[in-house]
């Protein structure tokens, strides 16, 4: 009965010339019967006049020299045949139209990958982009236009890194042909400018023992330095680093005075064969264990997480806690083996805390809670962090401790430091 009313729409609005409805009306008949006869003959013919008159829209942008609108009309009238053809009924697309959206689609796009190209001769990479998008929108794989389009977020940073690099601003060429290097290594000839700027600042280094009249026997710098500097894994420096550097350093009777100067080092480098020299001494180091502070505080005690407030009596407990702190300055200078001269200098300045709070209680700890003013919290964030503090370390972090944590510090800080230089220096 349903598909009755159904068919009996769809004739009414043929007969009214609203073909895009009536073929439509159809088309739910047969999904309801798609045996029926008199729905699929309807459909046939109201879908081959809506067909017809989207190859009429399509012919109409086609004579205006609409071809972007033309060729989405014919597109359209063939994913409408497709869709037509579903309910088995075969709607006729002459075989010119196929032969004139070539054509037409064609000369589209070749326009705007002609202008596309031009556009980013000329560095207008947004229009070529945009350009390079709307042929991908119409044919994905049309000529090399994917690679293109990726280009055009490249091609800045290497046109900028070119022009940097020319004018000798090597640090800067450095940062751009690096944005290329993580989206595309193997980009026109950026790897081989990189290595060219390697070539010109990359410069071979060595270590000399830090300089030190504070807790000599457990300062280590020069080794957490080397560490980290090894762990930049710089292109730019290159670490020599010779066994015998000690004996060397003897023999030259820099062990006897315990001080390094711009002259000693860069012998010690021309002896190893390091174009430069790194000297460090430690200007400051400034321990302090802290002093142990007692606070006496109030919780209560006598109810739980279901009793009222009036069934709390308040109790005293101890709280204690104390701060440790490490403060060092190492000064540092990159010494030219060839030259004596400084070619880099700087003081790094680095602290670290370690922090103990912990309390006791005579009683059964797990049975106390917290308090603010009139308000006891019975459960929550509030009550488990003072219930943790009676299991709290006691102890703050030994001097030995504090001395490897701030080694590491200072060295990490020093060997970037000196990585910014060479790549800043230029």
């Amino acid at each position: 009965m349903a598909q009755k009313k159904i068919l009996k729409a769809a004739r009414k609005l043929e007969a009214s010339g609203l073909y895009q409805d009536a073929s439509e009306k159809y088309m739910d008949a047969l999904y309801r019967n798609n045996t029926n006869l008199d729905s699929r003959e309807g459909l046939r013919r109201t879908s081959q006049k809506v067909l017809d008159d989207m190859l009429s829209d399509y012919f109409q942008a086609r004579n205006k020299g609409e071809l972007q609108k033309a060729i989405k009309y014919y597109e359209d009238a063939r994913f409408y045949q497709e869709r037509i053809s579903y309910f088995r009924v075969e709607l006729n697309i002459p075989d010119y139209y196929e032969k004139d959206y070539n054509e037409d689609k064609e000369n589209l796009l070749d326009g705007w990958y002609n202008e596309a190209i031009t556009a980013f001769e000329d560095g207008h990479f947004d229009k070529a982009k945009s350009l390079y998008s709307k042929i991908l929108s119409i044919d994905p794989e049309y000529k090399d236009v994917i690679d293109r389009r990726d280009a055009t977020s490249t091609e800045p940073y290497y046109r900028r890194g070119i022009d940097a690099y020319e004018k000798q601003n090597y640090g800067q060429a450095w940062k751009e042909f690096q944005h290329i290097k993580s989206n595309d290594p193997n980009y026109n000839s950026a790897k081989s400018y990189q290595q060219n700027i390697i070539d010109e600042l990359s410069i071979s280094m060595s270590v000399l023992p830090a300089q030190t009249n504070f807790h000599k026997s457990e300062w280590k710098l020069r080794s957490n330095i080397v560490a980290q500097i090894s762990k930049l894994k710089s292109p730019f420096i290159k670490l020599v680093d010779r066994e015998n550097l000690d004996q060397i350093i003897e023999e030259q009777k820099l062990g006897l005075t315990g001080f390094v100067n711009e002259k000693t080092a860069a012998r010690v480098g021309q002896i190893i064969g390091a174009k430069s020299v790194l000297i460090t001494k430690v200007v400051n180091y400034n321990y302090s264990p802290g002093q142990m502070i007692r606070n006496e505080k109030v919780a209560y005690s006598g109810g739980s997480i279901y009793s009222s407030n009036s069934n709390f009596r308040p109790v005293k407990y101890n709280e204690f806690s104390q701060v440790s702190t490490m403060q060092v300055s190492v000064q540092y200078q990159l010494i030219s083996s060839e030259t004596s001269e400084v070619l880099a200098a700087d003081v790094i300045h680095e602290e670290i805390n370690d922090e103990m709070i912990y309390a006791t209680y005579r009683g059964d700890y797990n049975k106390l809670f917290p308090a603010k003013g009139d308000l006891v919290y019975k459960t929550g964030k509030e009550r488990a962090d003072f219930l943790e503090l009676f299991s709290a370390k006691r102890e703050v972090a030994s001097q030995e401790d504090l001395d490897f944590r701030i080694q590491n510090e200072v060295a990490t800080k020093l060997a970037g430091s000196l990585n910014a230089f060479l790549v800043e220096k230029y």
